[in-house]
This record gives C-alpha cells, structure tokens and sequence, in this order.
C-alpha cells in the first residue's frame, strides 16, 4: 500500500490495494475518521486532505 503522512503525521493519505482514488484518515478525540478523496492524482489528494483536517470538509 502505497501511504503519506501530512500535517506533521496527523493526517494519513493511502491507496487501497488496488485503488485508483487515494483515501485520508486521522484521528479525533481517539476515533479514527476516514474518508475517500475522490481524487486519483496525488496532489490533488494532498489539497482535500489538508482542507479535510483543517476545516472539516473542503
């Protein structure tokens, strides 16, 4: 599996097996929340994941 840490290692960013769009996970007040980015290029997977964490949803 393919994986980066964002925001100083808050936010995770990673491919399922064989996905083609990449998905983000952190977590909240000890609840692991996850969420897919719709994306299938990574920088743009980057952007939504940090507005994910910093706002909530983009």
């Amino acid at each position: 599996m393919t994986s980066y840490e964002l925001m100083d290692g808050k936010v995770q960013l990673y491919r399922r097996g064989d996905g083609r769009v990449w998905q983000c996970s952190t977590s909240v007040g000890g609840k692991q929340r996850r969420v897919s980015t719709k994306e299938e290029q990574l920088a743009e997977a980057k952007h939504f994941a940090a507005d994910w964490y910093l706002v909530g949803s983009p």
